[in-house]
């Protein structure tokens, strides 16, 4: 799942927990026993969804990519409450 998006009229209805747990029901029939996301910090909605789902926030994810770069370049940093 790359991008999930619901109508401002279907919103808060719960579709999105719905259609992230059908997938995740899915992924784990198929074998797939870890899994991950990144969400923008400003994404309420999204980090809305992943607490009702009972994924935890295990941190920050800083990428710094200049011209001229194979790759990024990456932090992790935990999560402070």
């Amino acid at each position: 799942m790359v991008d999930l998006l619901t109508t401002e009229k279907c919103r808060g209805r719960g579709y999105a927990v719905l259609i992230s747990q059908f997938a995740e029901k899915q992924l784990a029939t198929s074998g797939i026993k870890r899994l991950w996301t990144w969400v923008w910090h400003s994404n309420t909605p999204s980090i809305r969804v992943f607490e009702k789902l009972g994924w935890l926030d295990r941190g920050i994810l800083i990428e710094i990519k200049s011209s001229g770069m194979k790759d990024f370049l990456r932090f992790k940093l935990p999560r402070f409450k």
